[in-house]
């Protein structure tokens, strides 16, 4: 006979609905120094940029911590990709002949802007002024002398600059410009695999899941997503009910809507688009980076109470957001994919998340990524208060099955374990209840003495969300 155990069915749909931080977030992703597949809690940036180093692991990380607190859980992936530098592109004001080249691995996806402040003769060496912008210009570095020996290291980037002076007699001239963009290090299926492999193997307890860095298109991002979802099949067979969140690829929508047509999953939030965000581990030239918005909403995720809707414009604008690549208000195109964009909202300063969606099924309950959040919840506390029913001895009737005082007493144990976490606690509203109701039932019809099984039934009316708004207004005399 197989060892005693338990089987959650989770029921989908169960509502009937037809599709038209109190908690510790684990992250995924590469970084420069991390220690690869090994888990790591962090309270500070500081800790997390010491043990890290640099890279979209890190960035999301000490964003994590700004917007929701402590702990964050973070795991470095093996780096398949590395970091790499594009071809430098001068802009020059005259007659200037000096050009720069680029060296070494890019700890991030980088937007360099060289900006030349004071000419260089081309004649003596290590003459000239700079400064430079990993952001596309929107922060600056001091202005900084050439070396002598024309090769600058860019401190926590990875890269090393040499500047070249050309024929003369000017190298580089007040005003020129010198831009190049870095694509960051990224992972691979089979390095998420080998990481996931050490995840299961390890009892930390962490609430959903954040896949940092852009795949490098959306045939590459529904890759990964087929990869993602094998594994979340995994935690949930471990009783390890979660959620991720992940980058759907730097594509065009159109390519984004074919490649993720055909794929689904009730437990994977996909996101598109970049947003221009205060750093929150500035340094030298590094203020206000373009990253993805998974790193905005899992952020919002990690500070948020499980029931409430991360598209609730109640709860503000996104912290530090300066601009969006995707404005789904002004381009509605991706929400009805299921796909989680950002968007502006007309007379409210900022930018927030359009629908926190999960790439369901049409008819799927799991529609936004609140739904899956309590579901986590109940699943994990019904399945942790009926560990203690394991192998107990419980008194049956003449017919075999569960006593009902037993039943009863099953039955308390169970409300009280859901109560406590879904209607007990207090909402974003400020009333009690993650959910609307719910109930736990034991059933009084199996044969345990011969099943040696018992039955429960949990249902849960989840809370409704005010997705819409119609209002009738003219003017009355008889107001």
């Amino acid at each position: 006979m197989p060892i005693p155990n338990q089987t959650i069915t989770i029921l989908d749909p169960g509502l009937g609905l037809v599709e038209p931080s109190s908690t510790t977030p684990l992250l995924l992703g590469c970084c420069e120094l991390g220690a690869v597949d090994t888990l790591q809690s962090f309270s500070t940036k500081s800790a997390a940029v010491t043990a890290l180093g640099q890279g979209p692991l890190t960035e999301a990380v000490c964003r994590s911590l700004d917007i929701a607190g402590s702990p964050v859980m973070a795991m470095a992936l093996t780096v398949n990709a590395a970091g790499a530098a594009g071809a430098v592109t001068p802009v020059r004001v005259g007659v200037s002949t000096g050009t720069i080249t680029v060296a070494g691995a890019s700890n991030d996806s980088y937007e360099v802007q060289i900006r030349i402040v004071e000419t260089s003769d081309g004649i003596t060496m290590g003459t000239g002024v700079f400064r430079y912008s990993l952001d596309d210009g929107r922060t600056f570095s001091e202005p900084i002398n050439v070396p002598a020996g024309m090769t600058y290291t860019v401190p926590s980037t990875g890269l090393a600059l040499t500047f070249v002076v050309g024929a003369g007699p000017i190298a580089f001239e007040l005003g020129d410009v010198h831009s190049f963009d870095c694509t960051a290090p990224y992972y691979n299926a089979a390095g998420l695999a080998t990481a996931v492999t050490a995840l299961l193997a390890d009892s930390t307890e962490w609430a959903f899941l954040i896949l940092t860095g852009t795949p490098a298109s959306a045939a590459d991002g529904a890759t990964m997503f087929g990869a993602l979802q094998t594994h979340m099949a995994a935690f949930e067979s471990q009783f390890r009910f979660t959620r991720a969140i992940m980058d759907a690829g730097d594509d065009n929508t159109t390519n984004i809507i074919a490649s993720f047509g055909a794929v689904s999953d009730n437990r994977i939030c996909v996101c598109y688009g970049s947003c221009d965000v205060a750093s929150s581990k500035a340094f030298s030239g590094w203020g206000a980076p373009s990253r993805s918005i998974v790193d905005v909403v899992g952020s919002r995720a990690a500070a948020s109470l499980i029931s409430t809707d991360l598209a609730r414009v109640a709860s503000g604008a996104l912290a530090g957001v300066l601009s969006i690549s995707h404005d789904e208000f002004l381009n509605e195109v991706l929400d009805v994919h299921r796909i989680t964009t950002t968007r502006s909202w007309l007379g409210r300063p900022g930018f927030y998340i359009t629908n926190a969606r999960l790439k369901s099924d049409p008819g799927s309950d799991f529609i936004y990524w609140q739904y899956g959040r309590v579901m986590d919840v109940a699943c994990k506390t019904t399945y942790l208060v009926q560990q203690n029913f394991i192998s107990m001895g419980l008194r049956t009737t003449a017919t075999g099955t569960i006593n009902e005082l037993d039943a009863a007493r099953l039955e308390t144990r169970g409300r009280d374990a859901l109560s406590a976490q879904l209607t007990a606690p207090s909402n974003a509203e400020g009333t009690r209840g993650h959910v609307s109701d719910f109930s736990y039932q034991i059933d009084r019809t199996n044969n345990i003495q011969i099943s040696q099984t018992v039955n429960s039934d949990v249902a849960v009316r989840p809370l409704g969300y005010s997705k819409y708004i119609t209002t009738q207004i003219g003017f009355s005399v008889t107001v």
